[in-house]
């Protein structure tokens, strides 16, 4: 299962919720796992101070 839109799909009304929705979940999970990557950093910090 492809989850690429290209820019041809964008301009199709059934493809652009499916793109947009895939654009979100992608760029949520990426900002997810930034936070979660600084966290453990800070708890290191933390336990070891």
């Amino acid at each position: 299962m492809s989850s690429k839109c290209s820019e041809r799909d964008q301009f199709s009304e059934q493809k652009t919720e499916q793109c947009l929705d895939n654009f979100f979940y992608r760029t949520h999970f990426a900002f997810a796992n930034a936070i979660s990557n600084l966290s453990k950093d800070d708890i290191k910090y933390d336990v070891t101070s």
